[in-house]
């Protein structure tokens, strides 16, 4: 339909109809495959593996979403005979850990008696039941309030309903991040910081419990400051993106874009006073840096009046959407006197807009997409509606974070501080290291960084991936770790040496009152 005969036309796999008035709408995929955690999903892999169970008649997978933990694997089974004794959760996610990655174990497994159809005798996963997360558990029942309280943590960083004190926290579709959360929520709740190996090695409610009392006291707790200090310093994360900006000058490398795809009709006005209820909600994003006579930099918020950012409106051609958003990227901060945060929004059409939202890398992470993204969502919604957003005061902003930080690790001067103490650690650990490693790469490495570089996606086999689950289970690891390994092997294999650095990058939200904000 489109082009001259005999040209090669692509299949997208996205289903979509004309409406009326000319649009294309977008309706999903003619494939059901998901992402999740990173992991390119085929439900019907899983599918495939469930059916082969004798006790398994048919099977479905879908992809649920939830608020609180994402996208989840949820599969629903039609026992063979159901007038035997039905396969239970464990049995079958016992059976499904044998044949695949951990990535792709349900969350959830469900037994119905059919599977639920339309009119026209088509799936109708819509009509699938909720979840049961609770039909994971199966192991004992809490036995001490202790036990009670770990099993209650243990269901609410994995999203269930109930946690047996015999269960894994790994078979249950923990994974390394969540084992993250769970270190958090302990030290919350029971007052006691326990290294995150621990989970690893005692991945079960009865194990962890006997670490409790071997585990230190818990730092102080975030809170608010009040008094604040006149002057406040700049965090850690901070003072090095100042550095580098006050030593390379000016720049976009440390520029965070995040462009929005918004359809349908748009309130302007709405959006922009949501902008504004973001920018004035979270302090990082209307915070300069100013620096004292001695070229000390220090943390100045301004008040939610002096920092009304505006969001002009352009219009732009779908042809030239990416070199407008490209353009709009180059933007160079002056953190002196520039709130960190810029917001534009690009018109393709009546009902087609981007909204560029960049922020300056010293104001956010990639952690803070997620709140600014709910953030933005419920002061549009209340702005409709002639409102203001009714959210809930958030615990601490960054200044408090910051005063919290250096009050916890203390003075660099001082060789008793926590910090001095990480620091000398650090430096044994990382010294006479090749620095940067010795490796045949393809071109010289420049004298001066270009930021030209760029990354090479890829996939690893169904089997190739199994195999990986299972070695990782096998040694109480993730497959995370075991990908590691195998780089660390082939940087030696390619003349690295033999001690290797490798680094990771985590998110540092080490405490609860994090969890929501921007910085």
């Amino acid at each position: 339909p489109h082009g001259t005969p005999g040209e090669r036309m692509y299949r997208t796999g996205d289903i979509a109809t004309w409406t009326p008035q000319g649009h294309l709408t977008y309706h999903g995929r003619t494939d059901t495959q998901v992402k999740i955690r990173g992991f390119r999903i085929e439900p019907s892999e899983v599918e495939a593996v469930l059916t082969r169970h004798d006790a398994v008649a048919q099977a479905v997978v879908v992809a649920r979403d939830s608020t609180e933990f994402g996208k989840q694997l949820i599969a629903y089974v039609i026992p063979t005979d159901p007038t035997t004794t039905e396969p239970t959760p464990t049995e079958l996610r016992t059976y499904l850990a044998q044949h695949l990655p951990d990535h792709m174990l349900p969350a959830s497994l469900m037994t119905i008696a059919e599977l639920p159809l339309t009119a026209n005798g088509k799936l109708d996963r819509r009509a699938l039941p909720v979840p049961d997360f609770a039909a994971v558990a199966t192991g004992r029942a809490p036995r001490t309030p202790q036990e009670e309280l770990l099993c209650g943590l243990f269901a609410e960083v994995l999203g269930l309903d109930r946690v047996g004190i015999d269960d894994n926290f790994f078979d249950l579709g923990g994974h390394s991040l969540l084992a993250t959360r769970l270190v958090s929520r302990v030290r919350a709740v029971l007052g006691v910081e326990l290294p995150i190996r621990v989970v690893f090695s005692a991945p079960t409610v009865v194990e962890l419990a006997d670490h409790l009392a071997q585990g230190t006291r818990v730092r102080p707790p975030l809170t608010r400051v009040s008094p604040r200090p006149e002057r406040v310093p700049l965090s850690f994360a901070q003072r090095r993106l100042w550095f580098i900006d006050r030593f390379e000058g000016s720049s976009a490398t440390y520029n965070a874009p995040f462009p929005l795809r918004l359809t349908g009709a748009l309130d302007t006005d709405a959006l922009l006073g949501a902008v504004r209820d973001v920018v004035a909600r979270h302090e990082s994003l209307r915070t300069v840096f100013a620096e004292d006579e001695d070229g000390v930099p220090f943390q100045r918020v301004l008040p939610a009046h002096e920092a009304r950012l505006d969001v002009p409106v352009l219009d732009v051609a779908p042809a030239g959407l990416e070199r407008a958003i490209v353009d709009l990227m180059s933007h160079r901060f002056d953190l002196s006197a520039e709130i960190p945060v810029r917001a534009v929004l690009l018109r393709l059409g009546a009902e087609d807009h981007v909204l560029v939202w960049l922020v300056h890398h010293i104001a956010c992470d990639g952690a803070s997409l997620a709140p600014m993204a709910r953030d933005l969502n419920t002061a549009y919604t209340a702005r409709l509606a002639d409102g203001s957003p009714q959210w809930e005061e958030l615990p601490a902003q960054y200044v408090d974070y910051t005063l919290w930080q250096r009050d916890l690790l203390g003075d660099d001067n001082d060789p008793d501080s926590l910090l001095s103490t990480q620091v000398a650690y650090w430096r044994e650990e990382l010294a006479d290291l090749p620095q940067p490693l010795h490796l045949p790469t393809d071109r010289p490495r420049p004298t001066e960084a270009s930021h030209r570089g760029d990354s090479l996606e890829f996939t690893l086999d169904p089997q190739l991936a199994t195999a990986i689950g299972e070695l990782a289970r096998t040694h109480g690891a993730t497959s995370s770790m075991v990908l590691e390994a195998a780089l660390a092997v082939l940087l030696h294999g390619l003349g690295a040496g033999d001690d290797i650095t490798i680094g990771s990058p985590i998110a540092n939200r080490t405490d609860d009152n994090l969890t929501d904000l921007v910085g």
